[in-house]
């Protein structure tokens, strides 16, 4: 299993896709949030008023049956309001200046819970509660008595100061027909949305991958050939000048700079192969010499041995030579005392002294003949000293 993270094996256009998602699913639920939140408050404020005009229609219609003493059928016209739809509570609180002039009138009119008593107060109450069928508006509007109430003049009847709180009409309203309306049409708003976004998301991801991600497999196409053939001498194919084309561009040049790079490498490489050809070849040589050099100074070598033989051999016989010379001076010295003696032998020792005397000559040239090529060895080892230091200095040169 590959170590590396999922995130990080999905593809650019997964990415862009998820990208994509999320953001329209953001703009989704914002927009519809707001429609909803915008549907219901805009539902809330139109009920809310035509409540308000409900609950002044119906106390200017209990005001008219007032003026025309057809107060008995006020229960009539509760009936009416009652059957509009969504109504599902209109009635007339009696507030205690009424009560004690006309009595409590009909159980419904009487304080049933604390918003009327607010009212009876003087208080204006507007207020959305929830219920078992969704919520509920209730509109509370105190009733005041005034000398001028649309054209009545509620003090003629009313024995009270002005502005003084007769009463209040309550009218509740059943929000939840509204709402599943609402909650509908949103639905409705919802679906057409999704389908919208699905419809962008599908052209949007077509958009994409056909000017960003099949450009860019086309190119990672071109880099894979490019890879197995080791050729550097293809291009990416750029069909457009926007910043994937911008890109291919940037990659072909760079792509043509390693080639000439590697061409560059290449000639420097085959110029260093010939240079080491040559070098090799001028190192065998110098082996070659050296090794004949080796040869011929060992057969000097050789020869100055057998020279320094012959001339400790020649020392041997001058030695010899000279211990008959000192043999022969003593037979000589005595031979003058035994001249008279030696007579017939002086001429026989002459003659072996010229004899020693002509080996002396003998040895002394050999010795000089001994000098002279001693003379012509050293040359030859300083000539070959100088032959093998400077093929030593080639070689290293070459190296």
């Amino acid at each position: 299993m590959s170590s590396v993270p999922a995130k990080r094996q999905m593809s650019v256009q997964t990415k862009v896709n998820l990208a994509l998602v999320l953001v329209f699913a953001l703009v989704f639920s914002a927009s519809l949030f707001h429609a909803a939140s915008t549907e219901k408050r805009l539902v809330l404020q139109v009920v809310e008023q035509q409540t308000k005009d409900a609950a002044d229609s119906y106390f200017d219609s209990i005001n008219t049956m007032m003026l025309t003493g057809t107060m008995a059928q006020r229960e009539v016209l509760r009936n009416k309001i009652l059957s509009r739809p969504g109504v599902i509570d209109a009635r007339i609180v009696r507030g205690e200046p009424v009560t004690k002039v006309f009595g409590p009138g009909f159980t419904h009119q009487a304080a049933d819970d604390q918003r009327d008593r607010r009212a009876l107060a003087g208080e204006d109450t507007i207020e959305v509660t929830e219920s078992k069928n969704g919520r509920v508006l209730t509109v509370i509007n105190p009733i005041r008595a005034h000398k001028d109430y649309r054209g009545t003049n509620c003090l003629s009847c009313h024995q009270v100061a002005e502005d003084t709180v007769m009463g209040a009409v309550r009218i509740s309203y059943d929000l939840s027909a509204l709402d599943s309306e609402v909650n509908r049409n949103l639905m409705a708003s919802a679906g057409i949305q999704l389908l919208l976004l699905l419809a962008g998301l599908i052209v949007m991801s077509y958009i994409i991958r056909r000017v960003i991600i099949s450009r860019i497999n086309d190119m990672r196409h071109t880099m894979e050939v490019m890879t197995d053939d080791e050729d550097l001498s293809r291009i990416v194919s750029v069909h457009a000048e926007d910043e994937v084309g911008a890109m291919g561009h940037s990659f072909n040049r760079m792509i043509g700079k390693f080639r000439h790079s590697l061409e560059a490498v290449a000639g420097v490489t085959r110029q260093l192969g010939e240079v080491s050809d040559r070098v090799s070849t001028v190192a065998e040589k110098t082996h070659s010499a050296v090794m004949a050099q080796r040869s011929e100074t060992d057969m000097v070598a050789s020869a100055m041995n057998e020279m320094s033989a012959t001339v400790q051999e020649v020392a041997r016989h001058a030695s010899q030579t000279a211990a008959a010379s000192s043999d022969a001076d003593e037979q000589s010295r005595a031979g003058v005392t035994l001249a008279t003696e030696a007579l017939d032998g002086i001429e026989g020792l002459i003659q072996e002294i010229e004899r020693a005397a002509q080996v002396i000559k003998q040895v002394e040239a050999d010795s000089a003949s001994i000098g002279m090529v001693l003379g012509v060895i050293n040359g030859i080892a300083e000539q070959t000293n100088l032959l093998a230091l400077n093929a030593a200095i080639e070689a290293a040169r070459a190296g």
